[in-house]
C-alpha cells in the first residue's frame, strides 16, 4: 500500500488544477494524517479561513489509523481519475 499511496500523491501533484476544493481538502487531511498522525496543533484564528478549513479536515480524522487514511486517499484518487493506473507512476 505504501507504493500505491506514493503513486497516488504524485498523481495529485500532477493534476492538482483539476481537483475541486472540497476534494483537495479531503486529500489534504488524509495526507497530513498519514505523515503527521493525529492533528496536534491549535485551531487557527477565526479570520484565517483557509487554515481553519484544513485544520478541521485534519482534526476530523483524529483516532483513525494511518493505514485507513492511506486507503481513503488512494480510493479518492481512483475516483477522481478513473483512467489512472498506479503502476505507471511508481516506476
Amino acid at each position: 500500500m505504501d507504493g500505491d499511496f506514493r503513486s497516488a500523491t504524485l498523481q495529485v501533484e500532477r493534476r492538482v488544477g483539476l481537483i475541486g476544493s472540497q476534494d483537495l481538502l479531503y486529500l489534504y487531511a488524509r495526507f497530513k494524517h498519514v505523515n503527521d498522525g493525529d492533528c496536534n496543533t491549535v485551531c487557527p484564528a477565526i479570520w484565517d479561513l483557509s487554515k481553519r478549513k484544513k485544520w478541521y479536515a485534519w482534526n476530523s480524522l483524529k483516532g483513525s489509523t494511518k493505514q485507513d487514511a492511506k486507503l481513503q486517499y488512494y480510493e479518492k484518487v481512483q475516483q477522481l481519475f478513473p483512467d489512472w493506473v498506479p503502476d505507471d507512476d511508481s516506476k
